[in-house]
């Protein structure tokens, strides 16, 4: 599972996913760590880049800093997880990145 990811070489991102041309520009990282807010395209808005904070917070959590932990899930159980049910079959987006490493 992966604690952390990259975003680099972003050239031709936006005619790759159809993105209008006022998108905005998109900095290079090699370190985007959990808690950062990050460029990804969701099933609202295809053809628009939005910015969210990377992490999961159940709702009914009382204190956000739990996000930080929640941001990886067993492909195998993930139905089965509380936390995980509704996010998995409705609140999907594409996470923009060149590379992930532990």
């Amino acid at each position: 599972m992966c604690g952390r990811y990259t975003l680099a070489h972003v050239v031709g991102f936006k005619k790759r996913f159809g993105l209008m041309d006022k998108a905005p520009e998109i900095d290079v990282s090699y370190n985007i760590t959990p808690g950062l807010i990050n460029p990804v395209i969701t099933r609202n808005s295809p053809n628009r880049l939005e910015f969210m904070k990377w992490g999961l917070v159940p709702f009914w959590v009382k204190d956000p800093k739990i996000g930080y932990k929640m941001i990886n899930a067993r492909a195998e159980d993930i139905e089965k997880k509380p936390s995980f049910r509704k996010p998995i079959r409705s609140q999907r987006c594409l996470v923009l990145t060149t590379g992930f490493y532990e």
